[in-house]
């Protein structure tokens, strides 16, 4: 990643379900798409640390065994969460990532 940045090059990585991430994730309320400034490898040293953000996508989890008339008592969600260093707002940033993954230019 670092050598991708250090040419000049935007990242999207799918991120761990760590403590960052899920207080993106608690700072989610009707927002499908929300998130927080990382530093990734804050534990390295400063010129091993990459500055960007995670963000994090809310899906609404259909529970498809539930009778069709029957409705829940309320909806469950599941989470998708990427580190990125790109510039560009967090949905267009999202739809990016979930692209199939290929090497190509993103705008930044």
């Amino acid at each position: 990643m670092k050598a991708a940045i250090d040419a000049g090059a935007m990242v999207s990585i799918t991120a761990r379900l760590n403590s960052l991430v899920k207080a993106a994730i608690s700072s989610i309320s009707d927002a499908e798409v929300a998130e927080i400034p990382l530093t990734a490898f804050e534990s390295k040293k400063k010129s091993e640390q990459l500055l960007g953000r995670v963000v994090v996508r809310r899906i609404l989890d259909l529970n498809k065994t539930v009778a069709a008339r029957q409705g829940t008592l309320f909806d469950l969600f599941r989470f998708h969460a990427f580190f990125t260093n790109s510039r560009m707002n967090i949905v267009d940033a999202d739809k990016i990532h979930r692209q199939p993954a290929v090497s190509r230019l993103i705008p930044t």
